[in-house]
Parts: C-alpha cells; sequence; structure tokens
C-alpha cells in the first residue's frame, strides 16, 4: 500500500511539471536575468520548453523516481507539437525575394567534424535546389525522379541540387540513397532544424533558391521544377553568355 501510494505521488508530481510547462507557454515572453542586466527576450514556446525542460531536467530526474522517464516522453511530444504549430502558422516562412536563412546539421551525432551548414551551397553564384524529404515517405520517393530529371537535364555549372533528410534514421536515409541512386549533394540526419528554419510541415518540400542566395520559389516539384529552372536560366543569362 505505501508503495502505491509513493507511485500515485510520484505520478502526481510528474502530472504538475507537464500543467507547469502548458502555464509558462501561455506567455509571450519571460526575463532572462543576469548579474549584469535584466532583459526581455523574446522566445517562441518551444524555445521556452525547451528553456524549461533544461532547467528542470535534473530536478524532475532525481525526485519522480520511475516517472521520470514518463514526464521527459510527454514533454519531447509536446515539443514536438508545439513546433510543428509554428511552422503550421508560417514562422519564419521563407517568401520569394527573403534571403535564405542557414542552418547546420551535425550529420554524424558522434562526430564534430562532420557539420554542414546550407551557406556551403547557397549565396555562391549557382542556383540551388534543395529537396527536403525522407525515406520512410513515399511521395518524397516518387519525387526522386522529378528531382533526377530536372538534375541531369540542367547545366551543373549553373544548378547545385541538394537532398536534405528531415527526422530520418541516419542508415535508413543512406540505404534508400543507395536504392534510389540519389547522385546528387546530400545532408543527412537534418533532423526538424530544416522544419522549422523554413516553416514548412509536409513532405516533399523544395525551395528554390537563386545565385544570390534570394528564394526564387517555395513548394515546387515535378515537371514545373525543370520547366522552370530552364526558364529562369534562359531569361537570365549574361551578355557574355549569349555571345
Amino acid at each position: 500500500m505505501i508503495s502505491n501510494l509513493k507511485t500515485a505521488q510520484s505520478a502526481k508530481k510528474a502530472r504538475k511539471v507537464l500543467l507547469i510547462c502548458f502555464a509558462l507557454l501561455s506567455y509571450g515572453t519571460i526575463s532572462a536575468q543576469q548579474q549584469d542586466t535584466t532583459k526581455s527576450v523574446e522566445m517562441s514556446p518551444s524555445e521556452r520548453l525547451r528553456s524549461i525542460i533544461s532547467k528542470t531536467d535534473q530536478k524532475t530526474n532525481s525526485n519522480m523516481g520511475p516517472n521520470a522517464v514518463w514526464v521527459k516522453v510527454s514533454v519531447d511530444s509536446l515539443t514536438q507539437k508545439i513546433i510543428y504549430s509554428e511552422a503550421a502558422h508560417g514562422r519564419r516562412y521563407p517568401r520569394p525575394g527573403d534571403m535564405f536563412t542557414d542552418f547546420t546539421v551535425q550529420q554524424d551525432p558522434h562526430d564534430a567534424s562532420t557539420q554542414i551548414s546550407l551557406s556551403n551551397w547557397v549565396g555562391k553564384g549557382k542556383y540551388v535546389v534543395l529537396d527536403f524529404w525522407a525515406s520512410w515517405c513515399s511521395p518524397c520517393v516518387a519525387e526522386i525522379e522529378a528531382v533526377r530529371h530536372a538534375y541531369q537535364n540542367l547545366p551543373k555549372d549553373k544548378v547545385a541540387f541538394i537532398s536534405v533528410a528531415i527526422n530520418d534514421r541516419l542508415e535508413k536515409t543512406k540505404e534508400a540513397a543507395i536504392k534510389h541512386n540519389i547522385e546528387w549533394e546530400q545532408i543527412v540526419n537534418a533532423g526538424n532544424i530544416p522544419m522549422i528554419t523554413y516553416g514548412f510541415t509536409k513532405l516533399p518540400h523544395i525551395i528554390v533558391f537563386g545565385p544570390d542566395g534570394k528564394v526564387l520559389r517555395d513548394d515546387l516539384g515535378g515537371e514545373a521544377l525543370l520547366t522552370y529552372l530552364a526558364r529562369h536560366i534562359r531569361e537570365n543569362k549574361t551578355e557574355s553568355e549569349i555571345e
């Protein structure tokens, strides 16, 4: 009976933590108290929740016993839902003419030297086709052929193609890339970083950047990808290229 009482008390504490998280998420800002200044910092709901988690993880794990895992999984699930909600409401959503927003991914979680950034390609003088996909996404696999068709029929010195694996297991991404013969550049193990950066909620998703790093088109795919880029390259030839 004593054991059951302790379990009930632990569960009550776990639920209390989640209620506190929900309550804190209702505020639009938090105050970052520092030794030299007090400053109100605008944070998104997911950023706020991550801050809460980082400050309460140790206390949660030490006080809640077997329920600590339940709390962590529940909070992680809540964070994911908030992230998708932010994306659905257009947080940082790109519009034609917007300058690209950089992001960095550590492709191997055990090797810091595998960090790679979008800025390695975008804004370097080429058109860039960014194809967000996942091995478990059937429409993404179907879209590979349209991307391949554009890749094979556009000048390599004008256009760079990059496939970015979203919320996918690293080994599954690699297997699928070999199986479907993805021969262009890849960014793997990106998690949900690109979704938060560019505010999209579905896969596949393609963004086309101009040579100057600005967004040209968002959510373009199929045969329209080749048609659009071929026309854009043709209409924007320099005088030396025309000669």
